[in-house]
Formats: C-alpha cells, sequence, structure tokens
C-alpha cells in the first residue's frame, strides 16, 4: 500500500518535470516554438485534432484546444465530456429536451 506522504511526494516531483522534454519523450514535436511558447497538435483516435499551448518560462499549460468539425451533438460531447451515445439517451440532462427530436432545427429551445 502506498501512503499518503509518498503519493504527495511523486506528486511534487511529478509537477516540478519539464513539460515540453515529456512531450518530446513521447515523440510529440512542437509544431511552433519561441522563447515564450512552445505548440503541440495531437490527433486523438476520434480524428480530432487537439491544440496544446505550453507556456516555456512558466513550465505550465496555457491553453488546450480540442479542434473537430463537428455538429451540436460533438460540441455537447466536449462540453459534458460524454460520449454521443449518453446525450441521445438522456438528451434534457445535457440542455438538449426538444432540440434532438426536432431534426433540422438549427435554433437553441428555451
Amino acid at each position: 500500500m502506498v501512503h499518503h506522504k509518498n503519493i504527495s511526494l511523486q506528486q511534487a516531483k511529478i509537477k516540478d518535470r519539464n513539460l515540453i522534454q515529456y512531450m518530446t519523450r513521447l515523440g510529440h514535436v512542437p509544431t511552433f516554438a519561441n522563447a515564450e511558447i512552445s505548440v503541440f497538435a495531437l490527433r486523438r483516435q476520434d480524428s480530432r485534432e487537439i491544440i496544446i499551448i505550453i507556456n516555456n518560462e512558466l513550465n505550465q499549460i496555457e491553453s488546450v484546444r480540442i479542434q473537430s468539425n463537428g455538429n451540436l451533438l460533438d460540441l455537447a460531447s466536449l462540453v459534458f465530456d460524454v460520449r454521443p451515445e449518453q446525450i441521445i439517451a438522456d438528451p434534457a440532462s445535457y440542455g438538449l429536451n426538444g432540440v434532438i427530436s426536432h431534426s433540422g432545427d438549427h435554433q437553441p429551445s428555451d
């Protein structure tokens, strides 16, 4: 069993690691880099592209953006971090009550 103190120590060690070196070690090459930032474009299995911007000086993630050519269902999947099937099964829980059943309606329902 790992003790809480050991977990905290491991977290501190991991947090101090260089993000650029980590990404490079994983085989990712920046698509853009200058003294201030490094930008990585990663392709996910679902064909969406994730743009990660790392602040070089602070060694912190500055921004993460998921690019996708999608529709309302794709957007809701990203916002709620669930699979489209979950949204279709219970659209009201995701603010889509009345929207999914009205195909072709591009206006939000109130």
